[in-house]
């Protein structure tokens, strides 16, 4: 996403309405200590579970960009039909689509609540290096 944006290559589809759960690194990094003194298995992500569109927008105003073009769902099916002609080399296929337009979410409640870990917010503290 940061590549496409800063290179005028990403394409913003269907409003970037899909929500995905994400990590900050550095709450890897706090988390591994709590693991290996308590063990066990974790969801672990950002508490909020941020939409395209508002990652899409961080990194535009982190890279002075002006706001990605939306392309409307049926625009972009058509792209991945053509997509999944060519291969699985193509930006764009019915694989990639499905993925960059559904959401896929995860609960950090647990991890929270047993080992007292609090993850970063990722809209907050997310800088491109």
């Amino acid at each position: 996403m940061i590549h496409g944006i800063r290179n005028g290559k990403y394409l913003s589809i269907a409003g970037g309405e899909a929500r995905k759960s994400v990590l900050m690194v550095q709450d890897i990094a706090n988390l591994v200590p709590l693991l290996i003194e308590k063990g066990g298995i974790y969801n672990v992500c950002d508490s909020y579970q941020l939409s395209f569109r508002e990652l899409e927008m961080v990194i535009c105003k982190q890279l002075n960009k002006k706001k990605t073009n939306i392309y409307s769902l049926l625009f972009a099916k058509s792209m991945a039909v053509f997509g999944d002609c060519l291969g699985e080399n193509t930006p764009i296929n019915s694989l990639k689509l499905r993925k960059i337009t559904h959401s896929l979410t995860f609960s950090n409640e647990k991890a929270m609540r047993e080992l007292g870990w609090k993850p970063m917010n990722v809209l907050e503290n997310f800088q491109i290096e």
